[in-house]
This record gives C-alpha cells, structure tokens and sequence, in this order.
C-alpha cells in the first residue's frame, strides 16, 4: 500500500481548489513513485493536448481493457456506450464472433 494514499492527497489538493498536484511516495517495494495531475476542464484544448501526447498509450490501453470486458461479458455490449455499435457482431452468439473484427472496431 503506498505510503501516503494518493487520492487522499488528491482529494485535499482539489478541495483547495488547486489546479495542479504533485505526489512523491513509495510503494510497497519500496520503489518511488512521482503521480502529477493537473486539473483540467473536460472541453479544452488543453485536454486535448494531453490526450493526443498519450494517444498511443491510451488506444492499445483502452482496446485491450474493451476487448476483455467484450469476452467477459458479451450479453452487457448493447448497453455499454463505447461498444455499443458492436451489438451486430454478437447478433449470431459468441461461439462465431471475429475477435480480431471486434479488436479492430475498437481501435
């Protein structure tokens, strides 16, 4: 467990209307751990910005999480936002899904 609980600390920051924050702890190893977070309003170029500097990281992220999420519960894609054009691919049962169709959608 990490010395100091991150979002205890992130809580405080926000709650002091802080705009950006800064951690340094260790985790259970021992190993240090810096987490930086900068509070930013949802539609902003900034965003942007951060999100297209971790596109690559977010898109094979994202994918793989959806993906297993698809497999795991197949009867939960009509309702789930992100994958809900994804409901015509599971039309014939999961025994016949292309999954590399699936992983491809998602991406």
């Amino acid at each position: 467990m990490l010395q100091h609980t991150w979002i205890e600390h992130a809580e405080t920051a926000i709650s002091q209307d802080k705009a950006t924050g800064l951690l340094r702890t260790k985790d259970d190893a021992g190993n240090p751990i810096l987490l930086v977070w900068e509070k930013v309003p949802t539609q902003s170029a900034r965003l942007n910005e951060i999100v297209k500097g971790v596109s690559d990281i977010l898109v094979n992220t994202y994918t793989q999480i959806e993906l297993q999420f698809a497999k795991k519960f197949p009867e939960k894609i009509a309702t789930e936002y992100f994958l809900q054009s994804l409901t015509p691919l599971f039309a014939n049962g999961t025994d016949v899904v292309e999954w590399t169709l699936i992983e491809t959608k998602i991406n």
